[in-house]
């Protein structure tokens, strides 16, 4: 699966899961699993996709090579 694939998608599943914890109308919700899905869930997938393109833009930028420093072979004629 493409990396932007997976962290949209990540996205979605957090969004997901807060807007049906709590029940509404005909919905049970998601609250009444608690005990096997704890209410921190969403907010967990959302800390780790923060936590993953944090790593994903460190890694461009020591690995990118239009970032990194040629030193003198940029200096020479």
């Amino acid at each position: 699966m493409p990396y932007d694939i997976a962290l949209k998608e990540a996205g979605q599943v957090a969004g997901f899961f807060n807007k049906h914890w709590e029940p509404t109308g005909m919905l049970p919700g998601l609250k009444r699993v608690k005990a096997r899905l704890p209410e921190s869930t969403g907010e967990e997938i959302v800390s780790l996709v923060y936590a993953v393109q944090e790593a994903q833009t460190k890694l461009l930028l020591l690995v990118d090579p239009v970032v990194i420093d040629h030193g003198e072979r940029a200096l020479r004629p």
